[in-house]
């Protein structure tokens, strides 16, 4: 069991027993918490397709969940500035982009 647990064979001679057990006990709880974790994640994903799926089929489809909703703690709501930020940056590379087309059409 202790080398299921990276425990080496050195190790084990200079751990005492309880120090083993520790270890042992240490390792099924993160062996568990791993589980518990990737159980979470698979139902997360499971719930966010089955609501993508009534949404396809459905006669008012709701606005699907943000991470931020599904994960509430973990990632904050971003701000509505950086979004903002994101469109004026594309309105004025459009209207560079206009500019440079409509030059390069004048002269031909």
């Amino acid at each position: 069991m202790a080398l299921k647990c990276d425990i080496t064979p050195f190790e084990f001679w200079d751990y005492t027993v309880a120090e083993v057990t520790d270890l042992i006990n240490a390792y099924t709880e993160r062996q568990q918490q791993e589980m518990k974790f990737e159980a979470l994640c698979s139902y997360n994903n499971a719930m966010l397709v089955i609501n993508g799926v009534n949404n396809l089929f459905s006669k008012k489809p709701k606005q699907p969940l943000q991470i931020w909703e599904v994960f509430d703690g973990l990632f904050d709501k971003p701000k509505q500035v950086h979004q903002q930020s994101k469109e004026e940056i594309m309105k004025a590379r459009l209207l560079a982009y206009n500019e440079a087309w409509k030059k390069q059409h004048r002269k031909g």
